[in-house]
């Protein structure tokens, strides 16, 4: 399976799973992926100019 069939694999999954949260756990949900995003940019050095690209938490 390729990188970018994952990825939509997983998108598709998060949305599934997002959308069947009500409005405050939709709020919650966004929160915690804002705080790992930032925990993320703490622990980790970008790769490139890409932020979303780095070398911790990767697969």
């Amino acid at each position: 399976m390729t990188h970018d069939t994952e990825i939509v694999k997983k998108t598709v999954e998060f949305k599934e799973h997002f959308l069947s949260l009500n409005d405050k756990g939709q709020d919650s949900a966004l929160n915690i992926l804002r705080a790992l995003e930032f925990a993320q940019s703490v622990m980790c050095e970008p790769v490139d100019t890409n932020p979303r690209q780095n070398t911790c938490l990767h697969n």
